[in-house]
């Protein structure tokens, strides 16, 4: 299934909006030889590879979207963006004043070259054949959670007076399992993909390496009926 792109009235979003500092799970509009691409980056042993969407009628839509959702916001070209795991995009300021908006909505899958193999595109959505603790070999992108020390699961909303944590109506308990069976113990940050997949990073077994050299790691599928509802604006 092709991606469809549903745009709707640019408006200021004061919703969650899970973005990792650096735009490192964030999808990106970048210029690739002189033209705007929708593009995700991809973590590797060798390099951090830059894969571009495949063109298409809502990929185009989508970043016009996000064009446009930057203007609005005072700013001019590309940037970064997430897409959360109910497909809405919603896009930040370039100036970093905390301000975002949203855009619109996907449908489908976005595909991605893949700039490394000449094999089969990127899908992001796919976790055939994965189970719990597998490594996830795929672009790392998707709207940030937490996990607390008391193994609950959480959003951390910040605010002007600071900020405060809001729960979902039910607590999964299999996800919960699931993430403490890749961290044992501590406060876990994970990412939920555009599709509902979770995902978060662990150290290789038997090497000690800062976070960022994190392996990527398959942790399962969020439940919606024990999730956080979809916000609207």
């Amino acid at each position: 299934m092709a991606v469809d792109f549903y745009p709707c009235e640019i408006e200021y979003w004061s919703g969650r909006y899970g973005s990792i500092v650096g735009g490192k799970a964030s999808f990106h509009i970048r210029y690739c030889d002189g033209e705007l691409w929708l593009v995700v980056d991809w973590d590797t042993d060798e390099c951090t590879a830059q894969c571009l969407a495949e063109d298409s009628l809502g990929v185009r839509d989508l970043i016009k979207a996000v064009l446009d959702g930057k203007e609005f916001l005072g700013g001019r070209g590309g940037g970064s963006f997430i897409i959360n795991e109910y497909g809405q995009v919603i896009v930040p300021s370039s100036s970093v004043n905390g301000e975002r908006v949203i855009v619109g909505e996907i449908d489908g899958r976005v595909l991605f070259d893949n700039p490394l193999e000449d094999k089969d595109d990127i899908d992001i959505s796919d976790f055939s054949g994965l189970e719990c603790g597998d490594l996830w070999n795929l672009p790392y992108a998707g709207a940030s959670y937490n996990l607390s020390k008391k193994s609950e699961i959480y959003y951390y909303k910040s605010h002007e007076e600071g900020g405060e944590s809001e729960f979902p109506p039910v607590q999964d308990n299999e996800l919960i399992t699931n993430l403490r069976n890749v961290r044992r113990s501590g406060a876990v940050r994970f990412i939920v993909n555009p599709y509902g997949i979770v995902l978060t990073k662990r150290p290789p077994e038997g090497t000690w390496m800062p976070d960022e050299k994190w392996e990527s790691v398959f942790v399962g599928h969020i439940n919606f009926e024990q999730w956080f509802e979809k916000e609207e604006v």
